[in-house]
């Protein structure tokens, strides 16, 4: 029997002690952070989003990258709902609800989509996936996904088209979110000081594949927002005002563990 730590991913209790995050509906947006995030990714393990079908080829299975009117496209909804993961796990369902949207309100974030030119992909060798149902854990768990790949899955017999190793850039729509509410997302995608991790992302991500390392390039604030005076690059590298902002979140010793183990290889 293979342990869960041997399996590729640890299983999480998210954080149900975040005070709630402030956010803006779309008419009052303005009165709190609109602008765009621009993000600098760095792919560490090949990432693959597939569009599920198998094709076969040379009496292999190929798993081919999602593709829009012909051309390998990495899907903005694949990026937040990545992202999204990690912010659960630190911040809780409900500011997550608040942020990037849940079926009582509108998402405060748009990451757009992300067009790749063909030769940017190549092929990884993978298992046979088999196509099961979601695990019904508790919306209070979730499932986090390590460098290190699993123990299990050791025939690799077929092939899946994957993003190389390289530098991506992303852009980020921010559309009325508070100051601390920004700095969640930007925890998220582990870019803290001292709190850095890579985030996981598509297909195979139990097998050492999918993961993004992410980098602070700039926030392009809109001049019409209220809020003038915060230099999130300077937070950033601030590593006293991290941890207050840390703490104030309730995102204590046990939670902030996990991200050692979250790198591990």
């Amino acid at each position: 029997m293979i342990s869960e730590k041997e399996k590729g991913y640890i299983v999480c209790e998210k954080n149900s002690k975040a005070p709630k995050l402030e956010v803006y509906d779309f008419i009052n947006r303005f009165d709190g952070e609109v602008g765009v995030l621009k993000l600098k990714g760095k792919v560490i393990q090949e990432v693959a989003v597939t569009d599920n079908i198998q094709y076969p080829e040379d009496g292999k299975i190929v798993y081919k990258f999602y593709r829009e009117n012909g051309k390998p496209l990495l899907p903005g909804s694949s990026l937040k709902g990545s992202v999204r993961t990690y912010f659960e796990f630190f911040f809780g369902n409900e500011n997550a609800d608040l942020v990037f949207g849940s079926n009582k309100g509108a998402s405060r974030v748009l990451f757009e989509d992300k067009y790749l030119k063909e030769e940017w992909l190549t092929k990884v060798d993978v298992p046979k996936f088999i196509a099961k149902p979601k695990d019904r854990e508790s919306k209070l768990l979730v499932k986090l996904y390590k460098l290190k790949p699993s123990e299990e899955y050791k025939n690799r017999t077929n092939q899946m088209e994957a993003i190389k190793k390289g530098r991506l850039n992303f852009n980020i729509i921010i559309q009325g979110l508070s100051p601390d509410a920004l700095k969640a997302i930007l925890f998220s995608f582990g870019l803290f000081k001292n709190y850095k991790f890579p985030l996981k992302i598509g297909r195979g991500k139990n097998i050492g594949y999918g993961a993004i390392e992410y980098e602070f390039v700039s926030y392009e604030r809109s001049e019409f927002s209220k809020i003038q005076n915060i230099d999130y690059k300077k937070f950033l590298e601030d590593e006293k005002l991290g941890n207050k902002f840390l703490e104030k979140y309730k995102i204590d010793d046990e939670l902030l563990s996990k991200i050692k183990e979250l790198k591990e290889k």
